[in-house]
């Protein structure tokens, strides 16, 4: 969504991941002949902003603005870039003087492996500085085997060292920094949504509040539908009188037109996990696929019940839930429960991923298969859950099952 920035915004930087020093040559190398010179450095200053927090708990605009600089259009239209290749998450969030206060969460770049394995950068790369160029830059980067002929691993063990009676449980309550991409996602984009909103229906661009561009475009994700679509959609649902929309009967409208299959290939969408396996295009599948979708996919192609469908939209709506998680906690649900969603069940399950701050597939699945269950006596989700057996369903279980599909 297209933000307009004030000088007197403010804003306060977070990293999701470690971000190590080889990673900044990779930004250099690798990132910026594709996001160019303005949004790389925007990217290190926000990243250097991080390390004077303690100090300046806060910095508006017009700061970064002087110490970059870079006017407010380039940092907008900088942000952007770097959104859009993974690189960053911008929240924002409205305040009483009618200031606005923005978060940006930033992600490490892919490794050079990850990298030059992603056709999608690869040919971003290729567009912007030509084949020849990305093959000698590739070079840089080649592993070279060690030739070990004649060699034996003489390595100590660990046992010959340490103690193995040494060890300690751990919680595992607090979020350790690790390895974190930022997910591009392309699936909808409000702003292509306004210009057909406004060129083809006559509406003015400002027409729309942003709390109104955002519920359109949650509704959009929910039923993976495209920007052409939910311009007419919201066209049939817009009251002229009152300059509102009707969002219920903008629902109802966007889960009646799915009669036609549609397509699933999914071209724009990176896969996250690179591993040919059956559970790892499952996963793909989750973190790539509408959850109405999703659903009809693994129900055979058959429209969900409208009831089933208004699970899904409450677990968007309520939970703040991207479609990965969404559609993990469909496929869980419905293997242990029978081939049924039970909705007490669904928001039990979804409340605990929220507190978790889950936000991919392998991670909803990973935190519903790592714990066990409470037993029927407590909390007991509803009649139909009951029967569900008592026995923790481990990984491996849960992996068979997917695969199985």
């Amino acid at each position: 969504m297209e933000l307009f920035l004030s000088n007197k915004d403010y804003y306060k930087c977070y990293k999701e991941t470690l971000i190590a020093d080889y990673d900044y040559q990779t930004i250099k190398a690798l990132y910026q002949p594709i996001i160019g010179s303005n949004a790389t450095i925007l990217y290190f200053s926000l990243l250097n902003d991080i390390n004077f927090q303690e100090w300046i708990s806060i910095s508006t605009f017009d700061t970064l603005s002087k110490k970059t600089g870079l006017s407010l259009l380039d940092i907008t239209s900088s942000r952007a870039k770097l959104e859009a290749i993974g690189l960053l998450k911008t929240y924002r969030k409205e305040e009483e003087n009618s200031l606005s206060s923005y978060i940006f969460v930033l992600y490490a770049p892919k490794t050079p492996s990850d990298f030059f394995s992603d056709p999608l950068f690869v040919g971003l790369l290729n567009a912007s500085l030509g084949e020849l160029e990305v093959s000698r830059l590739k070079r840089v980067y080649k592993f070279n085997p060690i030739n070990l002929d004649g060699y034996y691993d003489v390595s100590a063990s660990y046992k010959t060292v340490y103690d193995s009676t040494k060890y300690a449980l751990i919680e595992d309550n607090d979020k350790i920094f690790g390895r974190t991409y930022g997910l591009i996602n392309d699936s909808f984009d409000i702003k292509s949504f306004n210009i057909v909103f406004s060129d083809k229906y006559g509406f003015k661009k400002d027409l729309l509040k942003e709390k109104d561009l955002f519920e359109i475009e949650r509704i959009a994700i929910l039923f993976g539908l495209k920007e052409e679509v939910m311009a007419s959609n919201v066209f049939n649902c817009f009251n002229s009188t009152l300059n509102s929309i009707d969002f219920d009967e903008l629902y109802k409208l966007c889960r009646t037109s799915l009669i036609i299959p549609m397509d699933n290939e999914n071209k724009h969408d990176p896969k996250e996990y690179d591993s040919d396996s059956l559970f790892a295009k499952k996963l793909n599948l989750m973190d790539q696929t509408a959850p109405y979708e999703y659903l009809r996919i693994i129900s055979g192609y058959n429209n969900p019940a409208p009831s089933d469908v208004a699970i899904l939209n409450d677990l968007s709506r309520e939970y703040g839930l991207n479609k990965g998680v969404i559609n993990a906690i469909i496929e869980y649900t419905l293997q242990v429960c029978n081939q049924d969603l039970p909705r007490p069940y669904c928001e039990k399950l979804a409340a605990k991923l929220k507190r978790q701050k889950i936000k991919n597939a392998m991670e909803a699945i990973n935190a519903l298969t790592n714990k066990k269950r409470k037993s029927n006596k407590e909390e007991k989700p509803t009649e139909e859950v009951i029967n569900v057996v008592d026995d923790e369903i481990t990984s491996d279980e849960l992996k068979k099952m997917l695969e199985d599909l």
